[in-house]
């Protein structure tokens, strides 16, 4: 699983399939999301499994800070999502119980102005979570925003 930022703003998170684990040629990229963000700031970006073995992906909020509080939106959360446990090639991730919006929402993904708080989301309301860190022991997640000025 990997997480990157194109050249024109794109934040994609991804699972890769190697062909061959020593010398891969042609691997296989399935994008599960991808955020189109307005500039190069808040993007955030960092991902971990954690001891629950679901992936964590931290979502910036574009360098708009009233996209943290929208959760109709992913953008300034933190997400949470199972991956290991899904189908190849659809549906590429499934909601697990437990996050902070009913797992019966319909998924939100890269949209905005969704219908329902977006199932995805674990916790919400970051600037930019650039980096954070899952206690192996007791799960509590350490994560590092850049906070406002004003």
């Amino acid at each position: 699983y990997v997480t990157y930022v194109s050249a024109d703003s794109f934040t994609t998170l991804s699972r890769i399939l190697l062909d061959d684990i020593d010398a891969p040629a042609a691997p296989t990229e399935q994008v599960l999301l991808t955020l189109k963000q307005g500039n190069p700031f808040h993007q955030g970006g960092d991902i971990h499994f954690g001891p629950d073995r679901l992936l964590y992906f931290a979502a910036g909020e574009d360098n708009h800070s009233w996209r943290a509080q929208d959760t109709k939106s992913i953008f300034g959360s933190m997400l949470r999502i199972d991956v290991l446990d899904v189908a190849w090639p659809t549906p590429g991730y499934e909601i697990p119980d437990g996050n902070a919006f009913p797992s019966s929402n319909t998924k939100c993904g890269p949209r905005s102005n969704n219908p329902d708080n977006c199932p995805e989301i674990f916790a919400w309301g970051f600037r930019n979570p650039w980096r954070f860190s899952i206690d192996s022991a007791t799960g509590k997640i350490y994560l590092g925003d850049v906070g406002y000025n004003n």
